[in-house]
């Protein structure tokens, strides 16, 4: 082979070495979540779950529009919240990884809640989620500051 073939045989070999690697970056498993984005995981997944089943729970019983409306728009966010968590995390999460640690459990919220109807029902309820945003919001909050992965962070 002659000098310049020698030179273009080595040009094409990069390229193609360039093109097969971008190829499979591209195809790559993302690296694996850092274990504090990991328990921000755990604790929003949580609470996602703490949240939808307190609407369950209260859905059908509320008395008014508005606490039925309110009780809708908790589940369909927190459902699109949980599936939004789930595309990010997705084959993500090292051995390890801390399952979702929930609020209060169901049993929780119906012990909390059994007995009461109409008013002291809707009160009841308003005040769980109330009580239940102000003490994830610092989880959010610190996770949109300083988590590892960007997309986390934007999420959060």
């Amino acid at each position: 082979m002659s000098m310049p073939s020698v030179r273009f045989a080595r040009y094409l070999f990069v390229a193609c070495a360039w093109v097969c690697l971008g190829a499979a970056a591209q195809g790559a498993e993302p690296p694996p979540l850092s274990r504090g984005d990991q328990a921000f995981v755990a604790r929003a997944t949580g609470d996602n779950a703490f949240q939808i089943a307190l609407v369950r729970r209260v859905l059908g019983q509320a008395p008014s529009n508005a606490a039925r409306e309110l009780a809708q728009h908790v589940l369909d966010d927190h459902t699109r919240l949980n599936v939004e968590l789930a595309r990010l995390a997705t084959r993500r999460l090292t051995q390890g990884a801390s399952p979702p640690s929930p609020v209060m459990s169901t049993r929780d919220i119906d012990q909390h809640l059994a007995g009461l109807q109409g008013a002291a029902l809707e009160q009841a309820f308003a005040g769980l989620m109330i009580r239940d945003h102000r003490g994830v919001m610092p989880v959010f909050e610190q996770e949109a500051r300083a988590g590892d992965d960007p997309r986390l962070r934007a999420f959060a």
